[in-house]
């Protein structure tokens, strides 16, 4: 039997910055490693920043048509902290939000059907409800044991 030690502190979004964050702690230590393998796993370019306790991902092609590819990029960092680790994952849904807003406008602009339009509505918010469990999937799998 597998059991994650883990504490669900928060999860946000920015509306500002279109940013959606997921945070998460663990006593424990080698976290970004497990994220880094999580995400390439995914197809994501990552790269480790100069600062030892961050990485930042991209798309790549071979994100196909998953959440990760409806985003420009994120981050993942780890903070330690004297009596426990947190692991911030964020990353930015711009892409998303551009092509929703340019493919709701062709469709009200050429009056498509009700029907259609929220046969849309109800496929972004569905990407956005996979997006959010994507995040919480690479926290999980950085503090995973």
């Amino acid at each position: 039997m597998d059991v994650t030690l883990m504490i669900h502190i928060a999860s946000t979004f920015a509306w500002r910055s279109l940013t959606l964050s997921w945070f998460a702690e663990r006593a424990d230590t080698s976290l970004l490693r497990r994220a880094k393998d999580d995400l390439e796993s995914r197809g994501a370019r990552v790269s480790l920043m100069p600062e030892r306790d961050s990485l930042e991902f991209r798309t790549s092609w071979r994100t196909g048509r998953s959440w990760l590819g409806q985003v420009t990029g994120g981050t993942v960092v780890v903070e330690q902290q004297a009596d426990r680790i947190l692991v911030t994952v964020r990353a930015s849904f711009w892409p998303l939000a551009l092509w929703t807003a340019l493919f709701l406008a062709v469709l009200v602009t050429f009056r498509f059907p009700l029907v259609l339009i929220f046969a849309f509505a109800f496929f972004v918010i569905g990407t956005v409800v996979l997006a959010f469990m994507g995040l919480r999937s690479i926290a999980r799998a950085a503090l995973t044991l």
